[in-house]
This record gives C-alpha cells, sequence and structure tokens, in this order.
C-alpha cells in the first residue's frame, strides 16, 4: 500500500497530439515592446526592479522570455522606465465599396 502512495503523477497525452503546439509565443505586441523598451533602457534591470517594486530576477528573467509579468508589474516597469501603458482601440479595417 505505501508503494502506490509514492508513485508519481504522469500525465499522457494523445501520440498525434504535438507538445511543441502548446508553447504560446508571447513575443508580439506588448511583450516584445516591453521587453525591446526594457533592453534600451539606460537604466539595469536591478534599477528597474527597485523602482517598480518587484523581486530580484523577475525583470531579467521577463526580458529572456523565461517569464510572464501581471498586467500591473508590467505597469510598473514602464513607468521605472519612462513609458506608459495604454490600450488602443483598434479600427475594424474599412469594407471596400462602402
Amino acid at each position: 500500500m505505501g508503494r502506490n502512495l509514492l508513485r508519481p503523477i504522469v500525465r499522457t497525452c494523445p501520440r498525434r497530439y504535438d507538445m511543441s503546439v502548446t508553447k504560446i509565443k508571447h513575443n508580439t505586441g506588448t511583450t516584445a515592446d516591453l521587453r525591446a523598451a526594457i533592453e534600451a533602457s539606460d537604466k539595469s534591470k536591478r534599477q528597474i526592479e527597485a523602482e517598480a517594486g518587484l523581486a530580484a530576477g523577475t525583470v531579467s528573467r521577463f526580458a529572456r522570455g523565461q517569464r510572464n509579468i501581471t498586467l500591473g508589474a508590467a505597469e510598473r516597469v514602464a513607468v521605472a522606465i519612462g513609458y506608459r501603458l495604454r490600450l488602443v482601440r483598434e479600427r475594424k479595417p474599412k469594407m471596400k465599396g462602402r
């Protein structure tokens, strides 16, 4: 009975399912822009973390694409490097002939 309790939990997936498909590329849009702004900043990543009130290593791992950050953290990082996040409504493409 003790052996059954120590057995690791393993998730399986169907053979036809490709695990590489589950990885989402986050290097588009706002995240890529924020990462580029961090790299272009004249401040060190530790300075940015201190000003944004984030844990050590958070900005470095985000900039390398190893982790994501919350929207609140992204906003604080943007302010620390002299930017501001804001929503911009996308315009619907005009239909031809109207």
